[in-house]
This record gives C-alpha cells, sequence and structure tokens, in this order.
C-alpha cells in the first residue's frame, strides 16, 4: 500500500512539472529565429498572404492566447498539426517512435550488459592492468562528443573500410521492409522470420549503435566501479570473507546486488539523457526517428513538432524516474517512502 501511494504522490507531481515544461518549451520555441508564416506562405507572398497565414494559424493572437489553446489542445492529446507536412504531429511522432525507441533501447540493453560486468571486474581486480584499461576507456567514452565518435566510425567503416553499409536510414536500399507489427524493424523481422531484413537492419543499426553504446557505456562503468568498491569496504563484506564463503558468492551475491542501487538511477538518466542525445545520432546517420524529426523542425520554425518532442521526452524522462524509484524498492526492502 505505501508503494502505490507513493507511486500516485508522484504521477500528481507530474502536473506541476509538466505545466513547467510546456511553458518553457512553449516560448523557446517562439525565440527560434524566422517566422512560420513567412515560411508557410512562401517566398513570393505579400503582405497580406502572410498576414492571412499567420491569423489561419493562430500566430495573429496575443501569446498567452497562443498558450492557453495549446494547453487546451494538449488536455485532448492533439499536439497540434505541422504546417511542412499539414499532417497531425500526433500522427508523425507515433510513425517515427519506433525508430526511436528500437535505437535506444537496443544501445541500452547493450550498454547495460557490457558495463555493469566490466565495471564489477574493474573493481574486484583494482589497480590491474584491466583497470586501468577500464578507467581509461570510460574517460574516453565520457570525453568525446557523441556527434564526433559517430562521424569517426562513419568515416573509418563505410568511407574507408567499405565494411558498413551507406548511412540511408533503418533498412538497406531495395529491401523490403518487414511487416508491420510493432513498427521496430529488427523485432518484426524476427516475429515475421523475415531473414533478409533482419540482416539489413541490423547492419543498418550497427554504426549509430556502437555510437550511442560508447556514449552510456562509460558512465555505467565508471558508477558501477565506484559502488562496487564503496561495498567492498563495508564491514558485512569483510566478515562474509572471513567466513570463508566462495568469493563468486561475496562478489555477485552480497557485493554486487547493494551495489546496484546507483547503478540503476545512471541507467535511468543515461536512458532519459539519450533521448536528447540521440537527436544528433539521428541527423548523421539518416535514422528516421523522433530527434531527427525535431531537427527539421527546428530549421523550418515549425512550433508544433518541437514542442510535441520536448514534452513527449519530458514525460518518459520522468517515467524512467519514477520506475527507478520503485526498483529501489525491490532490489533494497529497507526503503521506506
Amino acid at each position: 500500500m505505501r508503494l502505490i501511494a507513493y507511486i500516485v504522490k508522484r504521477l500528481l507531481q507530474l502536473v506541476p512539472i509538466l505545466i513547467g515544461v510546456s511553458m518553457i518549451t512553449f516560448v523557446t520555441a517562439r525565440l527560434l529565429p524566422g517566422n512560420p508564416a513567412v515560411m508557410a506562405a512562401g517566398p513570393l507572398a505579400s503582405q497580406e498572404d502572410i498576414a492571412a497565414v499567420a491569423a489561419d494559424m493562430g500566430l495573429d493572437q496575443p501569446i498567452w492566447k497562443q498558450y492557453v489553446r495549446y494547453v487546451g489542445d494538449l488536455l485532448r492529446g492533439d499536439f497540434g498539426t505541422s504546417w511542412r507536412t499539414g499532417e497531425a504531429v500526433t500522427t508523425e511522432l507515433l510513425r517515427r517512435f519506433p525508430a526511436t525507441l528500437e535505437l535506444i533501447t537496443t544501445a541500452m540493453f547493450v550498454a547495460v550488459l557490457l558495463g555493469v560486468p566490466l565495471g564489477a571486474l574493474a573493481a574486484v581486480k583494482q589497480g590491474s592492468k584491466l583497470d586501468h584499461a577500464v578507467r581509461v576507456f570510460s574517460v574516453g567514452g565520457v570525453s568525446i562528443p557523441v556527434f564526433w565518435s559517430g562521424l569517426m566510425l562513419m568515416f573509418v567503416f563505410y568511407y574507408l573500410l567499405g565494411w558498413a553499409p551507406a548511412p540511408v536510414g533503418r533498412i538497406g536500399f531495395r529491401i523490403d521492409p518487414p511487416t508491420h507489427i510493432t513498427g521496430m524493424y529488427i523485432l518484426d523481422s524476427i516475429l515475421t522470420l523475415n531473414g533478409t531484413a533482419l540482416a539489413s537492419s541490423l547492419s543498418q543499426m550497427a554504426l549509430p549503435l556502437i555510437t550511442l553504446v560508447f556514449a552510456m557505456l562509460s558512465p555505467i562503468v565508471r558508477i558501477t566501479r565506484t559502488s562496487m568498491l564503496e561495498v567492498f569496504r563495508e564491514d558485512y563484506i569483510r566478515t562474509a570473507r572471513a567466513s570463508g564463503l566462495a568469493k563468486r558468492t561475496v562478489i555477485f551475491k552480497d557485493a554486487l546486488r547493494n551495489a546496484l542501487l546507483p547503478v540503476i538511477t545512471m541507467i535511468g538518466l543515461q536512458y532519459g539523457y539519450s533521448l536528447g542525445g540521440e537527436v544528433l545520432v539521428e541527423q548523421i546517420f539518416s535514422w528516421p526517428g523522433m530527434g531527427r524529426y525535431s531537427i527539421d523542425a527546428i530549421f523550418n520554425v515549425d512550433y508544433a513538432p518541437v514542442q510535441a518532442f520536448v514534452m513527449l521526452v519530458a514525460v518518459i524522462y520522468i517515467t524512467i524516474n519514477l520506475i527507478v524509484d520503485v526498483l529501489y524498492a525491490l532490489l533494497d526492502p529497507r526503503i521506506r517512502y
């Protein structure tokens, strides 16, 4: 019951947070250079035409009235309409969301699968060559910008070596996408037993996946190593070792489980942060996800997609934090909300 009450409390706290995010996003979008009415009307439009387009888009009203209308549309689940495409933003986001979700979730899965054992191993072998190599790798991963690593991977593996396919999206030329089930090409290819689409999807995802994994992996490795070293200094770990328990039992059952709380926090933060960081990755590799959609909207002063993207990322980020807090209770029963 306490956990349920805590979840309800956190959900209620979302309301003022999302109101603040909506206000900041709404104002910031209108600080973008350029006038969407001018761009929508075209270069040969007269002032009367531009004024008519602005009135049709609601831009002739005071900004507070525009915001009130925007919030009213949000409450109805309407993110507005893109003036570039003429389609509802909700429809376009739903079309692109599976591509972003597939890339980020796969990258996070690989980063956790590699980062937690690697950080734990570095802590167990503190001071060894492996530990030093892991620390150097972690510093490099944190220091190198994601756009630079993506461009270097493309330059080496596509341009110089020719091992990677052209960065043309989620699947290669002349290959039909798998039958739509979830919108995630890899999962849909597996479900429909489409080996050709699966191979092409994996090859197209390889470079953007490595770029994101490299950025995600370093913080996870560092926090796992640091947390494990702190746990190793606890009295109960020394007692367990003195009692003659197997080293494997002490490391994985006692030390690693108690070291996972800050690791889970880092995983949640990295997943939420990657929703913003993948914008550059999608742009570099022509990945047709939400990030590239928002970049195109910024360049074209298209308010609705920018506002929708930020609001959606905010909701996902807050939801991830809530899930992380619930996992705390499952991993450490001493926690009381």
